[in-house]
């Protein structure tokens, strides 16, 4: 039994929790309902019944809410199987306002007292909007449940079960998939596909317990044994695998990359890609949906006056007291309306094989771009490897430059070291030549001073010479003491000669040693010389190194901005060729949708409508011969 409100006492005052299941006809819907149902989320009392050959499982879904939502269709102009976009602004209507106030009552009737429950209608995938509008004003957490099927499977089942056109089940799972997708963007939710929920529910069970927590807990062992029950592979009608839906020829390239993409998403729950990829099959369905809007426009209209040609005639035919003649006059003018309807649907197919030889030609010049842009991607790849090349070479002479300014700058500092030696030993050698000019100083004074001595001891001896002379014939006495007198002063007389002599050699050896200090000072003069000239060519030097680094660095970064204009040329090149494929492939999809559609109107239900006409004229005419 499904577990509705009644099942458990009214909540406490918390949050309320709402799982919409979300997903397009036929693609396990009911099953995902149930079993969230299972796991302890209320769900509607007016349930519709199981219908055998149809959903022998049953539905899970309110008939009050589908009543609500095929109503709102209706006013919309579409119905569940219209793959066309709704209104634009079709949420602010009437119709949608009137529908938002039976929703919110219903929703209130259903689950007033309920803190958990699941709602679902396939509908909901046109109408998804509203609801959370509605969750909004109710104050209730949504979380959007979507299941997903092969889109071939799904394409077989309605075939089989209402006679619908492959390609238009195709054009509607691509619209439902998209617009739930979009709309469900930002909100807690969580993607299934169908045949994994049949073969293994509790991976869906723990990633919805994760989402819903601490609302929704685990089944207990009495609801693993009803969902284990509920679920089987015999379900899954019209079992198809991917090479089914990729290598059929009526299945566009935009339907398998949604597949895919939804795919993904339910086994990686990183919704980047998907959102990323379904911006781009919307914008192509758009361009596809203005294409065609026309057309559609056009076959559904004429539908209409044949299904009320059809309803007159039906009404008249009724009507026993009619003429034969009125019967054939009518008859004629039915004739000649359906010829009118014919020559339409002529003129419509003609023009849409026109549309189609114009779209391969436009086709065809895509693909030629589409060419050239890779030549020219290859050709800016080539230039890139090339420019690559040169800076690298550029760099390495860089790195050389580097190398060869360290060296220099070791040079230098090994050059300042010796001159900053040869400058302390020139500092030193200075100092001991002014200790020896201050000794020279000091010698040449006493030199001077023995030199004036020794003159006044000549003058003396010259006088005493002169009185010993005098006095010489006077005495004998006086000889005597002369001579010994004589002898004295010849032994002072060559000690001073002797003490002139050493001074002589002293004066020489500090001459000699004024010479060598003056020699030295000469050769530090000319080493220093050397060094500063050396110092200035190794300045040069570096300044040459310098002025060759900036140049490197300056060719370095021209390579570097004609690589980033480069590469963003390549990127847009890159750019302009994924919008070309992108194009390409819409192309390729709107011309198969096309031809799709031409081919179905030849069986469609217009042309079933028709027949009754047909039959009739054919007795009138049989008749009236």
């Amino acid at each position: 039994m499904p577990r509705s409100k009644s099942a458990r006492p009214a909540a406490p005052a918390r949050a309320k929790v709402g799982i919409i299941v979300a997903g397009m006809h036929r693609s396990g819907t009911s099953a995902a309902t149930r079993v969230i149902n299972l796991h302890g989320a209320d769900i509607a009392s007016d349930l519709m019944p199981p219908a055998p050959g149809n959903n022998e499982m049953g539905f899970w879904e309110s008939e009050t809410v589908r009543t609500i939502h095929d109503r709102l269709l209706q006013a919309l102009d579409s119905s569940w199987d219209d793959p066309m976009p709704l209104p634009e602004h079709w949420i602010d209507g009437a119709a949608a306002q009137l529908a938002r106030r039976e929703l919110g009552e219903e929703l209130h009737k259903q689950f007033a007292d309920s803190a958990l429950f699941v709602v679902k209608d396939p509908r909901v995938t046109r109408l998804l909007p509203l609801w959370l509008n509605i969750f909004d004003e109710l104050a209730v957490k949504p979380i959007v449940v979507i299941p997903f099927r092969n889109p071939w499977e799904i394409a077989l089942s309605l075939q089989r079960r209402d006679q619908l056109p492959l390609a238009m089940s195709m054009l509607m799972c691509l619209r439902d998939n998209m617009d739930v997708e979009r709309a469900s963007r930002g909100k807690p939710r969580l993607f299934v596909h169908y045949p994994d929920l049949l073969t293994d529910w509790r991976a869906f069970s723990k990633r919805l317990v994760e989402i819903a927590k601490p609302h929704l807990k685990p089944p207990g062992a009495k609801a693993q044994a009803e969902i284990a029950k509920f679920l089987n592979s015999k379900h899954n009608h019209n079992p198809s695998s991917h090479d089914d839906l990729t290598g059929n020829s009526i299945v566009a390239r935009s339907v398998v990359a949604m597949y895919d993409h939804m795919l993904e998403a339910a086994a990686t729950h990183d919704e980047r890609s998907i959102t990323a990829a379904f911006d781009a099959l919307d914008r192509a369905v758009a361009e596809a949906t203005r294409l065609y809007a026309g057309l559609v426009g056009a076959r559904d209209s004429a539908n209409r006056r044949l299904a009320r040609a059809l309803a007159v005639v039906e009404a008249r035919s009724r009507d026993s007291g009619a003429a034969v003649e009125t019967h054939a006059a009518e008859s004629g003018r039915l004739t000649g309306e359906l010829a009118s309807v014919q020559g339409q649907l002529l003129e419509a197919k003609n023009a849409q094989t026109i549309a189609n030889a114009r779209l391969a030609g436009e086709l065809t010049a895509l693909q030629a771009q589409l060419r050239d842009s890779r030549q020219e991607i290859e050709r800016q790849t080539g230039a890139n490897v090339r420019l690559n090349g040169e800076l690298a070479s550029a760099q390495g002479r860089l790195r050389e430059a580097g190398k060869a300014i360290e060296t220099q700058a070791g040079e230098i500092e090994r050059l300042g070291g010796s001159l900053a030696a040869v400058q302390a030993q020139l500092r030193e050698a200075g100092k001991a030549a002014d200790v020896q000019a201050a000794e020279n100083a000091r010698l040449r004074a006493e030199l001077a001073s023995v030199s004036g001595q020794l003159g006044d001891l000549g003058k003396t001896i010259e006088t005493q010479a002169a009185d010993i002379a005098k006095i010489n014939g006077e005495t004998a006495a006086a000889t005597a003491g002369m001579t010994e007198m004589a002898a004295a002063l010849q032994a002072a007389s060559q000690s001073a000669s002797a003490e002139i002599a050493r001074l002589g050699a002293a004066e020489a050896a500090a001459r000699a040693e004024m010479f060598r200090l003056d020699a030295a000072a000469a050769t530090a003069r000319a080493e220093i010389s050397r060094l500063s000239s050396a110092d200035e060519a190794s300045r040069g030097e570096i300044a040459r190194l310098h002025a060759a680094e900036a140049a490197a660095r300056a060719e370095a970064s021209d390579f570097d901005a004609r690589l980033k204009s480069r590469t963003a040329e390549t990127a847009r090149l890159g750019e302009e060729a994924a919008r070309w494929r992108t194009r390409t492939l819409h192309l390729e999809a709107v011309t198969a949708a096309q031809t799709a559609r031409l081919d179905a109107i030849s069986g469609s239900t217009s042309w079933r409508i028709t027949a009754p006409l047909r039959w009739i004229g054919m007795r009138l005419r049989r008749s009236a011969s």
